[in-house]
């Protein structure tokens, strides 16, 4: 073969580089390919570019704000990616794929109203309602909404009877709803099921003491203990509750717990100060 001059392989780089890597896109459905195509190779970051050119050209195009969402959210930039499908979700309102991104978008950005929302939206859409009862309790727990936290708690404490967390659970809101007697039997339910539990037994002891039964509330601090004696926060609980009797046997014993964890509690319940006034009330 005959040399290749210099000019000649200038021209045929020349030549591989217009015709072998094309011409990029200006046009809105070309950029619109170009996008879809790197996101399929993965290549999330040249999508973005055709994305942004292309949404110069049609700012409100549905497919070109979920592809800038999928495609930051790819990236890890989750909040610009929730900044694309909120503005999507309003300018196409309902969308149901919009809205099922906007609910793990929500949650992982802490925004529980915002999730919220958006579950609202696929029920109203199709959705049953059942598919969301644990993020649903979840949600209204976490936003102290304790009234639709117990509703949703209660449907899977019914749905699923076999699961001991959803009774714990629905106690729980019920005792903040100042429910005692029933959060007391909702437990007493779920040890009927599944055995004896040192934190049932306290938790019925701490609805007892908001109920003012206080014999039925050292009656169940000490069950609990019996189960678990490694719980310094039952020892203390019980030692509070033992100081305010009128017995002085009980005194001293809840002087007694008080110095085996003096230097253990939390500073805020002041245990020097509460050995202090037992020690000069048993003088």
């Amino acid at each position: 073969m005959g040399k290749v001059t210099t000019r000649a392989l200038g021209l045929l780089i020349l030549f591989i580089f217009i015709f072998g890597c094309g011409k990029e896109p200006t046009d809105l459905a070309g950029l619109k390919k170009a996008a879809t195509d790197s996101l399929e190779k993965g290549e999330n970051r040249k999508a973005l570019v055709y994305l942004t050119k292309a949404m110069s050209l049609a700012p409100s195009d549905k497919e070109l704000l979920v592809g800038m969402a999928e495609a930051y959210k790819k990236e890890g930039v989750t909040d610009s990616a929730l900044s694309y499908f909120r503005r999507a979700d309003k300018l196409y309102p309902r969308d149901r794929k919009i809205n099922r991104e906007l609910i793990e978008l929500y949650r992982a950005t802490d925004d529980a109203d915002g999730a919220l929302g958006a579950i609202a939206v696929m029920v109203a859409t199709g959705d049953n309602e059942k598919i969301y009862w644990l993020l649903l309790a979840e949600l209204y727990t976490k936003l102290n909404d304790m009234k639709n936290a117990a509703k949703y708690w209660r449907f899977l404490m019914i749905d699923n009877p076999t699961e001991p967390n959803y009774y714990l659970q629905y106690s729980n809101t019920l005792t903040y709803l100042k429910q005692y007697e029933e959060a007391n039997q909702v437990l007493a339910q779920a040890m009927e099921q599944f055995g004896p539990a040192a934190e049932g037994y306290a938790n019925m002891a701490v609805n007892f003491l908001n109920m003012r039964q206080f014999d039925k509330a050292e009656e169940n601090f000490r069950r609990s203990l019996e189960l678990n004696p490694n719980s310094p926060m039952t020892w203390l609980n019980l030692a509070n509750l033992l100081s305010g009797r009128a017995e002085r046997a009980k005194k001293e014993e809840a002087l007694g717990i008080y110095r085996r964890f003096r230097g253990q509690a939390p500073e805020a319940m002041r245990l020097d100060s509460l050995i202090g006034g037992l020690e000069k009330e048993l003088q």
